[in-house]
Parts: C-alpha cells; sequence; structure tokens
C-alpha cells in the first residue's frame, strides 16, 4: 500500500469515527430526552388531586425512582392528608373505586411494594445497630409502623372486600420478598411486634394513672 493508500485509508477511517461518535451522541440525547419526558414531576402532595398523586404512584417512574427517605415521606404526607382532610378522603375514595380490577390490582400492589422496601431499608438499618441501640430504634419505629397500617386500612375500607386483612401487613410484604429479604425482616419485624405491645403497655399504664379516683 502506498503513502497516499494509507492516508486516503486513515482519512476515511477517521471519518467513520467521527461519525459513529456523532451518532453516539445524538442516540445517547434521545435516550435522556425522551427519559426526561416520560419522567413525571413529583406532584405536591398538599395541594395535587387524588389522580395525579396515584398516578405518580403507580409511575414505574414516579414513586419508584425517589430514595426510600423521600418515598417514606411523601406517602407519610398524603397519609397524612388524606386523614386530616374529608374532601380529600372523599375525592380518594371515588377515584380507587372507579379504578377497573387490573388497575385496582397495580396500585394496592405498587403501595405493598414501596412499604416492602420501606421495611426493608429499616430491618438493614435495624442489623446494623448495636444491640444496646436496637431497642430504642424500633420503638421509635412503632409509631410509624402504626401509620402505615392505618393508610392500608384507608385503602383497605374503600376497596371493601377486594383486599386482605390490613392487619396482616407481614404476610403482605412476606409474599413479595425474597428469602434472602425474608430473613433480614423477620428479626426486625419481631421486635417491632414486641416494641408495639411494649408501647401498649405503657400507654394503658399511663392511662389508668391519669384517672383520678373517685372521692369515697
Amino acid at each position: 500500500m502506498t503513502a497516499e493508500e494509507i492516508k486516503t485509508s486513515v482519512k476515511k477511517n477517521r471519518n467513520w469515527a467521527v461519525l459513529g461518535v456523532a451518532l453516539g451522541v445524538v442516540l445517547i440525547g434521545g435516550y435522556v430526552g425522551v427519559t426526561f419526558m416520560m419522567t413525571p414531576a413529583r406532584p405536591a402532595v398538599s395541594s395535587a388531586s387524588t389522580e395525579e398523586v396515584v398516578d405518580y404512584v403507580m409511575n414505574p417512574r414516579g414513586l419508584a425512582r425517589l430514595t426510600d427517605i423521600e418515598q417514606r415521606r411523601f406517602l407519610e404526607n398524603w397519609h397524612q392528608r388524606i386523614s386530616s382532610d374529608e374532601p380529600t378522603r372523599q375525592e380518594l375514595t371515588t377515584y380507587l373505586r372507579g379504578l377497573n380490577d387490573k388497575d385496582r390490582k397495580e396500585f394496592v400492589n405498587t403501595m405493598v411494594v414501596r412499604l416492602k422496601n420501606i421495611m426493608v431499608a429499616d430491618s438493614k438499618q435495624f442489623k446494623q445497630l448495636p444491640a444496646n441501640e436496637q431497642n430504642d430504634f424500633v420503638f421509635n419505629k412503632t409509631e410509624e409502623f402504626a401509620e402505615q397500617r392505618a393508610f392500608l386500612e384507608e385503602i383497605a375500607r374503600i376497596f371493601e372486600s377486594d383486599l386482605p386483612d390490613p392487619s396482616k401487613l407481614r404476610d403482605w410484604i412476606f409474599r413479595i420478598t425474597t428469602p434472602q429479604e425474608r430473613e433480614l425482616i423477620e428479626p426486625y419485624f419481631a421486635a417491632l411486634q414486641r416494641a408495639a405491645e411494649s408501647r401498649k403497655k405503657l400507654e394503658r399504664a399511663r392511662d389508668a394513672a391519669s384517672v383520678e379516683p373517685e372521692d369515697a
């Protein structure tokens, strides 16, 4: 091959390389652009409509893309609004009862998966703590766990007989966990139940102590 042929070959290969890089940039840019357009904006729970919030929860690029802490905060804020605002509760009831069976099951499954992820994250944190700190951690989590159950009970009331008993949250979660996740969750869940019983006993004792004896 002559020097001129080599130069021509190098130039041709360089042109193809430049074209390949340019095409790659266009494809990546297009993918990023499409992904961005398909990712819904996070609704403001305090003012968003029920349809906006439910769509965001069910969208694979919505709530599921947030961190565990952000998901937890989002669901807590939503439950607080539903619990404290009767028009919002009625709007949620009307909207969810209007869903077809497929969307209804998808919504419930999505909610349980989100709660499962929160449970797994808490279980990991619990396992990493020293033994003398685990009791305080799990005791403080009992109120949050009660809120999660209350949220499911709210949804169960809307769906009436379509859902299993919300008091069996453990069974709901365990049906969608791997053996490794169940091994991680079991000790945390058992500790959580013990802490919940301890909290109830303390509250009953406090209530009893606050009752003044009747005059003889």
